[in-house]
Parts: C-alpha cells; sequence; structure tokens
C-alpha cells in the first residue's frame, strides 16, 4: 500500500513538472512589453534626457569642482572641504554614458533623414568629448562607444586627436543645420530643452563651440586653430 502510495506520488510531482516546465516560446517572457523597439525609437525623446544630463554634470563642474579647484572656494561652513584640498576623483562614466544615448539618436536621425535631430547629436558629441578632453586630457575616443562590438576596453586617444575630432563633429553639425530647413515636420515642440527647435541657436550654439575648440589648440597648433 504504502509503495503504491509513492508511486501515485512520483506520477503527480511529475505531471506537475511537466505541466510548468519550459516550452519553446520561453524567449517571449523576456519581452518587455513598455520598452522601446530601437528600430523605431523617436529621437525627440532621446533629446531632452541627453541635454538634461549634460547640463547637470556642467552646472555641477561649474560650481563645485572647477570653482573650488582653481578659486580655493570653500564650499559650506565647515572646516573641510577645497580649501583644505578635500578633493575626491571625478568619474567620467556619467558623460560615456550620455555618449551612448547621443549615439543612439545621431544613428537614428541619420536613418530618418533627419538633419536637426543629426546636427544636435553632432554637437552634443562635440560638447561632450571636448569637455572630456578639458578634464582628463588622453581619454577613450575613437574606441568608445563600441561595447556592442565587444570592444571592452578601449585604447585612449590623445588631447589633440580627440579636440581635432571634436572641430570635424561641430563643422559637420554647422552643415547640418544649414541643411535644415523647417523641422517643424519631425520635432516635436518642448522636447529641445535647450533651443526649442530654434535651427539658428543651435547654429550660433555650434560655432561658438567650435571658436572655443579652436582656441585649445592655438597656442600648440596655430596654423590647424
Amino acid at each position: 500500500m504504502k509503495r503504491l502510495q509513492f508511486i501515485y506520488k512520483i506520477v503527480f510531482i511529475s505531471s506537475l513538472f511537466f505541466a510548468v516546465s519550459c516550452s519553446k516560446d520561453l524567449d517571449k517572457t523576456n519581452e518587455n512589453p513598455n520598452g522601446v523597439n530601437p528600430s523605431t525609437a523617436n529621437p525627440n525623446l532621446l533629446m531632452a534626457g541627453i541635454q538634461s544630463g549634460f547640463a547637470n554634470n556642467y552646472l555641477g563642474l561649474g560650481y563645485g569642482k572647477i570653482s573650488g579647484v582653481i578659486q580655493h572656494m570653500q564650499e559650506d561652513g565647515w572646516y573641510s572641504g577645497y580649501n583644505s584640498f578635500d578633493w575626491s576623483e571625478e568619474d567620467w562614466s556619467g558623460y560615456y554614458g550620455l555618449l551612448r544615448n547621443n549615439e543612439f539618436m545621431y544613428e537614428r536621425a541619420v536613418e530618418l533623414g533627419n538633419k536637426f535631430h543629426e546636427g544636435v547629436a553632432l554637437t552634443m558629441r562635440g560638447f561632450i568629448f571636448g569637455t572630456i578632453a578639458d578634464l582628463w586630457g588622453d581619454a577613450p575616443y575613437t574606441d568608445a562607444l563600441k561595447g556592442d562590438e565587444d570592444l571592452l576596453y578601449p585604447s585612449y586617444d590623445s588631447q589633440e586627436t580627440i579636440y581635432k575630432g571634436v572641430l570635424d563633429d561641430l563643422k559637420a553639425a554647422a552643415g547640418a543645420f544649414a541643411s535644415t530647413g523647417d523641422n517643424s515636420s519631425y520635432y516635436a515642440s518642448g522636447y529641445d530643452i535647450y533651443y526649442d527647435g530654434n535651427v539658428t541657436a543651435w547654429q550660433k550654439f555650434t560655432n561658438s563651440l567650435i571658436l572655443r575648440f579652436s582656441m585649445r589648440l592655438s597656442e600648440k597648433l596655430p596654423d590647424f586653430a
């Protein structure tokens, strides 16, 4: 009798196992129904996060790190701070994280033939990489942003190489803005938190960055600058 009960239990447990076992459609459970399909992503929805993220980083440098180091400003009323040389290392992962999203926006803009967002992406790429070169000098550039190609340990480029690449991107951005024309068909109002889709303002901003990073090279490479 006990043996018969044991067999019944085995059969029952086995039936449960097969009832909840994996099926050939298991891969569908890993699909996020709320996720954005990369092939249909809207560049407008990517732009604001990139702009705000970099603006926050840049603002933090302005009133904290750089101003503190250069002017020895104390952040608060306590003894610790920049006056006591109480500095910590500055991590660049946040900048490269923004660059990855920006690269995706650029690729989508090119796929859609969207010159406005292409120009914005090139300008932000130049601005962010130029800031990285300002802060760290040599840094991953040519081999950067290629993690999806299994390039997990990118080599460093010289600061000179980065600045020259930045200027190439900014000049390409200026050309994209010059050929934008009416962008009302692909720009959604409110998503550009810098200039709200004003192409003329973006052209001026891009040209000002060309001037800025040319000045970085003016002493070492005056003919190029």
